[in-house]
C-alpha cells in the first residue's frame, strides 16, 4: 500500500511516481479585472489521478488551463463554468470541478480532479474576490514512464495545529487493505472524506462514523474500521483506520488537533 504522503513546497512538485503535497498561495484581489489571478502552479502531461484542492476563508475560484490558453476551468468562459460539481471531458478526460460555490456549498474551498491521465500540460490560477492566502493540497496516483517503490509501508511526522484541521494525504483506488494509525501525545481525530467530499471518518463535522468506540461502515465497496475519537485502548491521541478490501475511490486523510503537537502516522 502506498499513503501518498504530504511534502511542504512553495509550489506543485511532482518528482516523485505519486505522492502529495500542500502549500500556501498568496490570493491576490481581482479590483474589477477579471483577468487579474495568481498563478498556482503548473502541472506536467501524465500526471495521472491528480486531486487538487484550494481552501481558504475568503471567496476564491480556481482555473484551469491548458498549454494551447483552452479554458477548463474558468468563470464565465470555461468548459467547466458552473455553480455545482460535474464532471466533463477535456480531450477525452474526464475532468471533475467543484463548481465556484465550493464544496458543500463552502466559498473559497474549490477542487479539481483529473480522472485519468493529464492529456496535456495545465496551468492553475486562482481569482480572488478578496486578498488573503489559501491552502493548496494536491496529490497524484500515478505518473508516465515512472516505477514506483515496491516497498508497501512506511511512516512520517505529521504537525498538528491547536483546533485547527490538517491534511494529512490521500489513499489512492486499487489498494488492497490498508491499515492507518496515528500517536500523539496530544489529542487528535482522525478524519477521513470520500472523492466527493463525503465525511467518512470525522465527529466535527459529523461523518458516518463519528463515535467514541470503535464502529465500521461499508462504504462503496469497502469495509471502514475507525478506532473511535476515544482511541485504541481508551487512549485519546491514539487512532487507526483499518480499510479491509479494494479502495474503490481516492480519499483524503485529515487531522483535526485539539493542540499544537506532533503524530506520528505508521500505514501499512
Amino acid at each position: 500500500m502506498t499513503l501518498l504522503v504530504t511534502t511542504l513546497w512553495s509550489n506543485f512538485d511532482f518528482g516523485e511516481c505519486s505522492g502529495s503535497g500542500t502549500f500556501e498561495q498568496q490570493i491576490e484581489y481581482y479590483d474589477g479585472n477579471y483577468e487579474n489571478a495568481v498563478t498556482v502552479g503548473s502541472i506536467p502531461q501524465g500526471i495521472e489521478g491528480l486531486h487538487v484542492e484550494l481552501i481558504s476563508d475568503n471567496d476564491v475560484d480556481i482555473r484551469l488551463y491548458a498549454e494551447n490558453e483552452d479554458k477548463i476551468v474558468h468563470w464565465p468562459y470555461g468548459l467547466q463554468s458552473q455553480a455545482t460539481e460535474q464532471t466533463k471531458l477535456y480531450q477525452n478526460v474526464p475532468i471533475k470541478y467543484s463548481g465556484y460555490n465550493g464544496i458543500n456549498g463552502e466559498k473559497g474551498d474549490e477542487f479539481i480532479e483529473v480522472l485519468g491521465v493529464n492529456p496535456t500540460t495545465m496551468t492553475m490560477t486562482a481569482f480572488g474576490y478578496r486578498a488573503g492566502y489559501a491552502t493548496v493540497n494536491y496529490s497524484w496516483t500515478g505518473k508516465e514512464n515512472c516505477t514506483p517503490s515496491p516497498s508497501g509501508t512506511g511512516s512520517f511526522t505529521q504537525t498538528l495545529q491547536t483546533n485547527a484541521t490538517s491534511f494529512v494525504g490521500t489513499i489512492p483506488p486499487n489498494i488492497h487493505n490498508v491499515t492507518i494509525t496515528l500517536t500523539s501525545s496530544k489529542d487528535l481525530d482522525i478524519q477521513l472524506y470520500g472523492e466527493d467530499a463525503t465525511a467518512i471518518v470525522s465527529w466535527n463535522p459529523i461523518g458516518l462514523l463519528s463515535g467514541a468506540r470503535e464502529q465500521t461502515i461499508q462504504y462503496n465497496g469497502m469495509d471502514i474500521t475507525w478506532s473511535g475519537y476515544n482511541g485504541i485502548d481508551n487512549q485519546k491521541g491514539h487512532e487507526s483506520i483499518i480499510i479491509t478490501g479494494m479502495t474503490s475511490e481516492m480519499l483524503v486523510m485529515k487531522v483535526y488537533g485539539y493542540e499544537a503537537g506532533e503524530a506520528d502516522v505508521t500505514y501499512s
